[in-house]
């Protein structure tokens, strides 16, 4: 098997797993938010001056640094980042709810590099094949156990019973699946290849 195969993006955590301690750890994330100037994901970062830009081309400069733990003990390291004076800014009702004159923002620099190198790991050609097999892989199991093998609700009672049964069901699934890789020769191929759409 390609050992790109358990690359950093082929792990999809759930909500409620520490993001950062996931992504230090060397997995990947795959993350969603709607195209927002003044979001700070929206806001150009300038390595020199150590400042954000916003959509008003005000500057956001370093404050201070703070630093959170997670549930699970892993130590986050924020940086605080404000502006002089929004008070003449015509975006000021748009970019933020705050009563204060400045906008400050908090950010987690290590996190963004990760979030991008996620990113581009998780919409390449490696990735997306990735994504598909899995989506084919969790919902198309499911999918023939329930439609094509008939399987609406278990006969059984009992934790123990029940397991057995879906043991069962599982070790007959994996048969099909068997047979079917050796009559289309697919042995040795864990990802399918993506085809272009007309």
């Amino acid at each position: 098997m390609n050992p790109f195969y358990f690359s950093q993006f082929n792990f999809q955590p759930s909500p409620n797993t520490s993001s950062q301690r996931l992504l230090n750890s060397g997995t990947g994330l795959l993350f969603k938010y709607k195209s927002n100037p003044f979001h700070t994901e929206s806001m150009r970062y300038d390595k020199t001056t150590d400042s954000f830009t916003c959509v008003n081309g005000e500057k956001l400069y370093f404050e201070y640094k703070t630093e959170r733990k997670t549930r699970n003990e892993y130590v986050v390291e924020y940086r605080r980042y404000r502006t002089t004076s929004c008070t003449q800014c015509p975006y000021k009702d748009k970019c933020y709810k705050s009563k204060n004159h400045y906008r400050e923002i908090k950010v987690s620099l290590r996190f963004m590099e990760q979030r991008k190198e996620s990113l581009q790991n998780i919409i390449s050609e490696e990735g997306t094949k990735l994504r598909m097999t899995r989506s084919i892989q969790v919902e198309g199991a499911f999918g023939v156990i329930k439609q094509d093998m008939n399987f609406r609700r278990f006969l059984t009672r009992g934790k123990r019973k029940t397991e057995t049964q879906f043991f069962l069901l599982a070790f007959a699934f994996n048969i099909l699946k068997l047979k079917n890789r050796k009559e289309t020769a697919r042995f040795g191929k864990d990802l399918f290849e993506l085809k272009e759409v007309a």
